[in-house]
């Protein structure tokens, strides 16, 4: 039975008395428009975590004794990392979407269980505030829970990883283990920013360590001559340092700020390859993404760097799944035309568009390079997998009837007590040889 991927309702099963429970993912698939460049980019290699989440959905729709006589759907909603259209989608999430009147749901068949929180903290906590009034859970599967007011009522978060202070740890041992005493430090130019930099850096000075220079990075979202007068200033402040390590605490889309240093340096007139030389250590957040029209740029600065990385594992079948994608079946995919154009640098038949550029569906997802689609199941892919389990195991024990919960605090309790396949961080090595 078909469903469309654009809209994740999934169908009754036929024959069975079935009610529908949905869940939300608030997920960045494409970027706005403006964002470093002047046209629309997506983030191509983010296609893998809609790919887990929909295989997910499927394997628990298939499995007889997980959720009997109850069919799972989803929604999936771009924040574009943006407040306003985080907050918008998040009504649209807790009202009837058709018609946006708040405070009111006029479909009793499609229930929103759980919402699985963005990659970023900030999407996180944002929707927090709505979805917080409705008790409604977020299932974290990224780092550490988002900051938040100490006036603010406590937050419906679930982690699916371990605590933040685990990682500060590890990234001690390894800095302390090849005797790197003399670092810089980057972080995000905004609360969590903040909050990691007042935790690692007095962490760091009791061992023995300094900080050459702490940076911080704002998540700019316009490409104008403000936005790369800045950037030109801190790729500058970052390569001249006579730090040779250099410790980065950021979101998942940050690594795609990096490829920007060598063009920077361009930009300023100063040709030396001054990338080479540095040891980048980047936190388990971080993943190795690039744009569409970053293809040809040069990574060599992160050749060797360090990355911690969440535990995963090639779910069953998961491999063969993504090997089928067919870009001419648009009725159960509507991600994958967009994605495959800017994978490929093709398009599909249309009047105006040259025979060589044309998208034939032979293309291969294999020969893509890393930094645009893995056909291995990413950490972060296998957190948004864990987390639709963890979500249906918590569904299926609420509706045992050993455990008849009466109250909403109850209820969602056993999402958290459902968790029990908690990733482990590891270190990896990305881009080369160290």
């Amino acid at each position: 039975m078909g469903y469309d991927l654009l809209d994740g309702i999934l169908e009754d099963r036929p024959g069975q008395c079935s009610q529908i429970h949905h869940f939300s993912i608030l997920h960045h698939i494409s970027n706005s428009i403006n964002r470093y460049t002047f046209h629309s980019s997506v983030v191509m290699r983010n296609y893998q975590h809609i790919l887990a989440l929909v295989f997910a959905v499927k394997e628990i729709n298939k499995n007889a004794h997980l959720l009997p006589n109850v069919t799972l759907g989803f929604r999936i909603y771009d924040s574009y990392y943006s407040a306003h259209w985080t907050l918008h989608n998040a009504m649209r999430l807790t009202y009837t979407p058709e018609r946006f009147v708040p405070n009111y749901i006029c479909s009793i068949r499609n229930i929103l269980s759980a919402v699985i929180g963005g990659l970023d903290s900030q999407t996180s906590l944002h929707a927090a505030s709505i979805l917080d009034s409705y008790k409604i859970p977020q299932v974290l599967i990224y780092g550490s829970a988002p900051v938040r007011d100490s006036k603010t009522p406590g937050h419906f978060f679930y982690m699916l990883t371990p605590q933040e202070t685990l990682q500060h740890a590890g990234i001690l041992s390894l800095v302390l283990h090849f005797e790197w005493i003399w670092i810089g430090v980057i972080v995000m130019d905004d609360e969590n920013g903040e909050r990691i930099a007042q935790a690692v850096l007095p962490l760091f000075s009791r061992h023995g360590i300094c900080s050459a220079f702490l940076v911080r990075i704002q998540d700019t979202s316009e490409a104008n001559e403000a936005v790369f007068l800045w950037g030109i200033n801190i790729s500058r402040k970052i390569m001249e340092s006579q730090a040779n390590v250099v410790v980065m605490y950021g979101e998942s889309f940050t690594v795609q700020f990096l490829w920007f240093f060598p063009y920077l340096t361009a930009l300023e007139g100063n040709m030396q390859n001054k990338q080479k030389g540095k040891v980048w250590i980047l936190t388990v957040q971080m993943e190795p993404i690039s744009f569409h029209y970053q293809r040809t740029w040069d990574t060599e600065m992160l050749h060797g760097a360090l990355a911690f990385s969440i535990h995963s594992r090639n779910p069953a079948g998961f491999e063969t799944f993504v090997e089928r994608r067919n870009p001419f079946s648009t009725t159960e995919d509507g991600f994958i035309r967009e994605f495959w154009q800017h994978a490929f640098g093709c398009t599909f038949p249309n009047a105006g568009v040259s025979e060589k550029d044309i998208c034939t569906g032979q293309e291969k997802l294999n020969s893509l390079p890393g930094t645009f689609f893995e056909m291995g199941t990413t950490g972060h892919s296998y957190s948004i997998y864990n987390a639709v389990y963890t979500v249906a195991h918590a569904l299926h024990a609420m509706s045992s009837p050993r455990q008849k919960l009466s109250t909403v605090m109850e209820r969602w309790v056993c999402i958290q007590s459902a968790s029990l396949m908690i990733p482990m961080i590891s270190i990896r090595k990305i881009f080369g040889q160290i």
